[in-house]
Order: C-alpha cells, then structure tokens, then sequence
C-alpha cells in the first residue's frame, strides 16, 4: 500500500492515461518573506498513512489500517487489510479472506478464498459489504444471484475509491464475475446504474464520478459509449472511442484515432478532436479539464499548450510539459526544467526547477539540485519549508508517473520507515499593488489582513468572481465577523450538519461544503433545477443581494432602503431594488459613479474582497 507522504487535501491532477498531483497561484513581487512554520501532531509511529480528511486519517499498524482523529486517538480499530480516505462522511475498506463475510457468503461456490473483499464504513465504523445482483438463466428459469465484489491482490491500487456525489465508483479496483456494474451508494448499496445486461436495457459501465447529474460509460460493443443517469437511462449516446465526465458542461470524447475533443450536453461537438492527451484536477471528484478558464492539452505535434471553453489557443503549444492551471499559474516544463506560467503565458518562475509540484493555498514544492523546499506565488523560497523532509513533500511511485503533493494544514511527516503527521502554518506576503487597480490596493490588503480572504483566492484579483468562490468568501466572513466556525453557524441555523445537508446532494454540480453551508443559511440560492451554477460569474445586482442578505443574517437589519437617486434604477431587476439600496446606504458598495450603478456590470474579485471588508466593519 503506497498511502504514505500524501498531503491533506492535495490537489490531483492526471494525464488522461497517467497520474500525478499538485495545484497553482499569481506572479509578481512581495514586501515580505512569506513564512512556513510546522509543529509535531502525532509522533512517528506508523507503518503507513494516508492524508487527514474530514477530520481523520488512515493509518497501518500491526499489518492492520484503521483511523485516528487529529490528537491520534483512535476512532476505528485497527482491522482492516486496506483503507482509503474518508469523503462525504465514508470510507471504502477492504479485508481478506472469507472469514469476515456474512454467513450467507461463505462456502458459496461463487465467492472464492484468499481475496480482498470490500466494504463501506461511516465514522462509527458500521460496515456494509459491497455486493452485487446478477439475473442469469438456470434450465430455463431466471435466478437472482448476489456476491460480494473481490480484490485479487492490493498491489496494483493506484487510484483512491471516494465517494463523490452520493456514488462510489469501484470499477478501478474491484472484481466481479458477471461483467456487472460497479458504482455503489453511499450507503454501500449496489446502485445497478447500467442494469442487468440480459435485460432489454443499456449495458454499459461506468469508469468514472457521477458528475453534473450524469455517468461517464462505455459498453461491450464498440458503439457504446456516451452517458447515463443516475437510474441508469441513456442521457446521450455518441460514437467515440471513450469518453470522460462532464464539468462546465463540456465532456472529453476520444475519436477512433486518438485523438481527444468536447462536447456538450446536447451532443454538439464544440471543441474538434485536435489533442492527444491532457491534464485534469479532481481526478475522483470534479474531473475539471478546465481550471481558471484553460485546458492543458497537447496536441498532435505532441506539443502542450493551453486552449479556452471555445477552443481557441490562449498559451501557445511551445511546452514539453504544461501541468493543470490552479489559483492563475500552472507548472510548465522547458528544455528538461521545470517553471511556471500564468494565464497570459507570463514566466511567473524561471525554467531552472528539476520538479515542481504545482501550486496549492499559495505555495508549491521545489526540488533544485536535490533539495527540497517550498515557493510562494512569486518564486521566493518560503522560509522554514526546507526544514520538513523531501519525502514529505514527493511521493515517488513504481509507475511511469510520480505523484506529487502540496504541503496543506496536515502534512505526513517519516522517520525510520515509520510516519506520523505534522500541522503547518503558512503566512504568504501581502499582494503587489501591480496585481489590482490602484484604487483596490489598500482595501483588499486590509481584508487579507482581517483574515477576510482564504489563502487561494489571493490572487487574480482583476477577474470576476464565480458563484463558488463567492461562497468561499461567505463562509471566510460569517466565521471572522461572528468568532464561530461554520458548522456551528449552521447547526444553529437548521440544527443539521453541512455533512447531513451536503448528503441531502441538494445541487448535481456541486458538492461544496461553502456553497452547502451558504446555501442552508439563506445567502446564496441555486438556479434551479437542482443546479447551482458554480462556475458562473455574479453581477453587480447579485453581489448586492448577497451581500444585503449577509448584513441580515448578522443583524444588520436597521438600514434605510427607501430609496437611491442612481439614474439607471430602472434597469435593476424587482428581487435587487432593495439590496442596492441597503448596500448603497452602508456604504458597503457604491456605484460605478455617482448617478449609477451599473446592476448588470461585473463583480471582480478585488470588488468582492472589498465589499466584503466594508460589510465586515459595519458588522463589528
């Protein structure tokens, strides 16, 4: 089991035939040294670990992996014979031989000895076989069989099983005998998405996450691939070699020379099949092809570049490596060595690094002339980072791919072939002023100051907010201008907890817990449909709403919203006439000039951490 030195919510990204992990952030130059500062957790005691993640990690002892919290008390015994992170409040686990299977199970024929045998748990480690249903013709009469799904050998894991959108997809790391489908409910039951294949339905498999209401799925003959729904229904067909999930409402399709295209939900191809491979973040969760706008693709000169959702070439194909955009930068190879990129195809690090791992809150990890430290945003050295270990940082891999991680909260920390955890504090400099307009400098410095802006959106600062980040910032400022943390905000508010309301799986393209904590306290609604629309940039009107809705929750109710004198107040749609009053009148949000205020203009980011910090002062 090769868990060890993963990283607190690292972020992935993978080739679309290979892996590796890592994230991104902006260029330019600081006033401080940034500063990365750890302390001992848990002692090094393990014989492996995986990441903490919400709240627990896996760790092996005595040949056994069960789960500590983050005082390294134990909260699930040390049984079982493999153990992958816990997402949406479960964790996949697998034990060996038939002596642990119900009775049912054993002396059955068709379940076989001496292999892994799998199961879900939730925290209190009640357990639930991953079985599944077989209709199959015995001397003329159809008989219902159902078996437990089976693991050869735990050598060739090298993919994590999470749950993601209320489905575990074991396709990738079990076995079955009868060609049937692998996706499960979070809740261990077999889901039967593509149904049974001797049934007048679609048999095909699903070898993906359940994303925007759909399964990537591909089928036995040839001709079968395209989507199903979560009842197994064929949502669209397509003739292609492969395909991929859908994130932004576009989907990778593979032709039948190789070759990778988009396509959305309609069927249209939108982008043509130009591109040999690319990279992708979320590899079990969001599957985003797409970050901060681009594709890293590579193209049939087997050359990388960056195109837009049109397909429009945004970062010339001149790299022999170009890693996923995360936080505005993405890492970039050239002539063997490592640098990195912004989204204009700026040099934020010179090509001088032997491995990068990608950026993530802020930071990322160098390896330079066999040394091992962290960079910030800008390509300083973070003081202190070259005092954690390079195995702490770099996970090397027998595969033809190195998965590499960002340092986060919780770090796994070895020594003497044993491992134990580590907490880390980064404090990263303060923005140029050359990354905003003049006017947002001193603002947005001091909403960072205040706490007000989390790590990875301290950049980018021009470009307008999405739905989703806005959230973020929500949460950020519910948290600092009430002194509780949001799961206690919301336990008061709905007397549930966002991991109940998050399993409720209000929205099929999201699975934020700040867009779920936003949602239940009534500041941020969906678009209907069960959709959220996280990725779609907000309004000046929408921003006012917002943020008139936050000054309410916090008790700021006791604001004049007669009226305004801006001229173009009838261009403000009825749901906002009175949200740009209440912030007008809190001077939380101006207009664009004194007689307008532009409802339909855009809402950048600097904009949002600005009126964030006014709404902030006028709360305190």
């Amino acid at each position: 089991m090769k868990f060890s030195k993963n990283i607190k919510r690292a972020i992935s990204f993978m080739l679309a035939f290979g892996l590796s992990y890592g994230a991104v952030a902006p260029s330019i130059t600081p006033a401080a040294a940034s500063e990365l500062s750890y302390s001992v957790m848990i002692e090094p005691k393990y014989q492996d670990a995986s990441y903490f993640s919400e709240g627990l990690a896996a760790v092996k002892q005595n040949d056994k992996w069960g789960y500590i919290d983050e005082t390294g008390k134990t909260i699930i015994p040390f049984e079982y014979d493999y153990a992958f992170p816990f997402s949406e409040g479960v964790a996949v686990v697998a034990k060996y031989g038939t002596s642990h299977l119900p009775s049912e199970y054993q002396n059955n024929p068709d379940v076989y000895e001496d292999n892994y045998y799998w199961y879900v748990i939730d925290k209190n480690n009640n357990a639930k076989l991953l079985t599944y249903d077989y209709n199959y013709e015995i001397n003329g009469t159809s008989e219902q069989v159902i078996l437990p799904i089976y693991t050869y050998s735990l050598d060739d894991i090298y993919s994590d099983a999470l749950c993601h959108n209320g489905y575990i997809n074991m396709l990738n790391i079990a076995f079955n005998d009868y060609g049937s489908g692998m996706i499960f409910d979070r809740n261990g039951n077999y889901a039967n998405i593509n149904k049974d294949p001797n049934a007048d339905s679609y048999h095909m498999q699903c070898a993906y996450t359940f994303n925007e209401g759909v399964f990537a799925a591909f089928g036995s003959a040839s001709s079968e691939t395209g989507f199903l729904d979560e009842n197994g229904n064929l949502f669209l067909s397509y003739d292609s070699y492969d395909v991929r999930p859908f994130n932004q409402g576009l989907a990778p399709i593979k032709d039948w020379d190789g070759k990778w295209g988009f396509i959305n939900k309609s069927g249209n191809m939108v982008i043509p099949h130009n591109y040999y491979d690319f990279y992708v973040r979320g590899l079990n969760t969001t599957y985003q092809v797409f970050n901060d706008g681009i594709a890293s693709v590579k193209n049939t000169n087997y050359v990388w570049g960056g195109i837009d959702k049109t397909g429009k070439t945004v970062i010339p194909f001149e790299y022999e490596v170009l890693r996923a955009f995360n936080e505005g930068l993405a890492v970039a190879q050239k002539n063997g060595k490592f640098g990195v990129i912004d989204t204009n195809n700026n040099v934020v690090v010179p090509f001088e690094y032997d491995e990068l791992s990608g950026y993530g809150s802020g930071r990322c990890v160098a390896i330079k002339n066999g040394r091992a430290f962290c960079i910030d945003r800008y390509g300083n050295e973070i003081t202190g980072s070259d005092k954690i270990s390079q195995n702490s940082y770099f996970k090397g891999d027998e595969s033809a791919y190195t998965i590499q991680v960002t340092p986060s909260d919780t770090i796994i920390i070895e020594e003497n072939n044993l491992y134990g955890f580590a907490s880390t504090k980064f404090t990263p400099d303060l923005p140029k002023e050359s990354e905003m307009d003049s006017w947002a400098y001193e603002e947005v410095s001091q909403a960072i100051k205040n706490d007000l802006v989390p790590v990875y959106l301290q950049n980018q600062y021009k470009i307008n907010i999405d739905r989703g980040d806005f959230a973020a910032l929500v949460v950020t400022l519910l948290e600092q201008a009430s002194g509780k943390d949001i799961d206690t905000l919301v336990k008061e508010e709905t007397g549930k907890t966002i991991n109940e309301l998050l399993t409720a799986y209000p929205f099929t393209d999201t699975t934020s817990s700040d867009v779920i904590a936003a949602n239940a306290l009534g500041i941020i609604n969906g678009r209907g449909n069960g959709t959220f629309d996280p990725y779609a940039s907000i309004t000046r009107q929408e921003a006012a709403a917002l943020l008139m809705r936050i000054g309410k929750y916090m008790g700021k109710t006791d604001i004049d919203t007669s009226s305004t004198n801006f001229a173009d107040k009838g261009s403000i749609q009825s749901y906002a006439v009175e949200a740009v009053n209440y912030v007008n009148a809190l001077n939380v949000m101006k207009g664009t000039s004194d007689t307008t205020f532009s409802p339909n203009g855009t809402y950048t980011r600097q904009q949002a951490y600005i009126t964030a910090l006014r709404l902030y002062n006028a709360i305190k």
